[in-house]
């Protein structure tokens, strides 16, 4: 599944190479995505860990 298609703007700081000093509490962006219905935000919304992934490895890619 791709989402990749929702995003209608996004905001990204930092880049490969900078280094993460907490991996839980680091902040990468700001990703605004459109649903076509409530009921779609909520399911993909329940799903985003699966959804969006940070790449922190540039050997990862």
């Amino acid at each position: 599944k791709s989402i990749e298609h929702q995003i209608i703007d996004k905001f990204m700081w930092g880049g490969v190479g900078d280094q993460v000093d907490n991996i839980l509490t680091s902040k990468f962006g700001i990703v605004f995505l459109r649903f076509s219905s409530q009921e779609e935000m909520i399911e993909k919304t329940e799903q985003m860990q699966q959804l969006i992934r940070v790449v922190t490895d540039s050997t990862c890619e």
